[in-house]
């Protein structure tokens, strides 16, 4: 029997059946437990995924990898993850377990699909255009002019003053709101992918490429819009 009284067979059974996708790694990325789940965003089954410690192999369909920024961070985390399989970002969330000492053990990731389930109707998620700041009000309506152009909008600030939510607020009041909208974490990405994964590449172009080729994300975002943050971060790593 387990702390909480239930024991460990039938914790694992719960875990099993759990629809969120569940995955605990070491504290070197080893892969020690997978649930059937995360086969919707991985592509495999989980007799295939424990014991895996080459999360490279996940470079192309994951984005970012979370045990990264884990072995980093070494703290809760979330993430709004883009998975090439189901073409969708979804919620992710790193939990660091600490069994003895300051440096943590294992980590438990969970992936929660933000979709809508088919009974449900679609609808658009609203920005509120509010400040009492005559400023931010100034500024506000100058993004919604700019909503309506082709133009390219830079956005700057530090990280956590809102880029991603303004860049949302951008698209959903332009024309181009009924298509896609694509972000993408330029600076987790390596320096030797970002051109494939931007521009995508055709079969066979280079070693290791994937059999069909593969699209680049200005191509997935066509008629939408594409939101590169740390582009800047990015910028800086390939001039040094």
């Amino acid at each position: 029997m387990g702390e909480n009284g239930l024991d460990r067979k039938f914790m694992i059974k719960v875990l099993n059946n759990i629809f969120m996708g569940i995955f605990v790694t070491d504290k070197k990325g080893k892969v020690l437990y997978v649930n059937p789940s995360i086969v919707r965003q991985y592509g495999n089954k989980p007799e295939d995924l424990v014991n895996v410690i080459d999360w490279g192999k996940w470079e192309g369909i994951v984005f970012p990898i979370l045990y990264k920024h884990q072995l980093k961070e070494q703290r809760r985390l979330f993430y709004n993850q883009y998975f090439r399989l189901s073409d969708s970002y979804n919620s992710s969330v790193t939990v660091p377990v600490f069994l003895n000492g300051d440096k943590y053990d294992y980590t438990v990731h969970v992936i929660q699909e933000d979709r809508l389930k088919p009974d449900q109707k679609e609808t658009k998620p609203h920005f509120p255009l509010f400040s009492e700041n005559h400023t931010m009000q100034s500024k506000l309506e100058e993004l919604m002019t700019v909503a309506g152009s082709d133009l390219p909008i830079l956005l700057q600030g530090e990280s956590g003053t809102g880029k991603t939510y303004y860049a949302r607020l951008i698209h959903e009041n332009s024309p181009r709101k009924d298509a896609p909208f694509i972000m993408l974490n330029c600076g987790a990405i390596p320096e030797t992918l970002i051109e494939s994964e931007l521009f995508g590449y055709a079969g066979g172009a280079f070693t290791g490429a994937e059999k069909n080729g593969k699209k680049g994300f200005f191509e997935m975002a066509n008629h939408g819009t594409i939101f590169l943050d740390e582009i800047g971060e990015s910028l800086c790593q390939k001039s040094t």
